[in-house]
């Protein structure tokens, strides 16, 4: 006897595909639209991200692998709990350590996802967390120490138009000093 399947229904276009089809808004939002990615200064303090920062290090202190946010030395996969590229790490519960909510509830942080989706209800994803550290080699394939480089799952193919998955980055240091010949806007 065969069966027959039924056909799912489709689910249409996503909610926010057109979110940032009415511009232009004389805010981040144009250069998102025009670039793909932005960078909005001053949503924390640089105590308050000094601070944050502080408690990161301590929590990578904490694993007891040697790690020393005053010995550079000790920035290297050796000295680190197993993270994937750009010091990402999805597991040992990052997602809910009070220094990573810290970064999700700070309100510049808030406000500017709020402008975003045009709602101040937002909801946030617990997929992991990255810690960059400056001065780190290079990761080796070889070195059982690190996880897959693949480890984050792609964003799914692009539904919407000109707007895929928005992330948050927060630079909790301030930039090192230009090197000779570059240039800052």
């Amino acid at each position: 006897m065969r069966t027959s399947l039924q056909a799912l229904p489709k689910l249409g276009r996503p909610q926010y595909a057109d979110l940032l089809d009415h511009g232009p808004y004389g805010d981040f939002r144009d250069a998102l639209v025009e670039d793909g990615y932005v960078v909005v200064p001053n949503v924390m303090t640089a105590e308050r991200a000094a601070e944050i920062r502080s408690k990161a290090f301590g929590w990578l202190e904490s694993f007891g692998r040697g790690f020393d946010r005053t010995k550079p030395e000790t920035f290297g996969q050796a000295f680190l709990p197993q993270y994937g590229r750009g010091g990402m790490y999805p597991a040992y519960g990052i997602h809910h350590e009070q220094w990573v909510w810290d970064c999700r509830l700070e309100p510049g942080v808030r406000a500017t996802f709020a402008k975003l989706w045009g709602t101040d209800k937002l909801v946030t994803s617990f997929d992991g967390g990255a810690i960059m550290m400056p001065f780190q080699p290079p990761m080796t394939a070889g070195d059982s120490s690190v996880s897959r480089p693949d480890r984050t799952r792609p964003d799914p193919p692009r539904a919407r138009s000109r707007f895929g998955k928005p992330r948050r980055l927060h630079p909790l240091a301030p930039p090192p000093p230009l090197r000779s010949g570059t240039t800052s806007t």
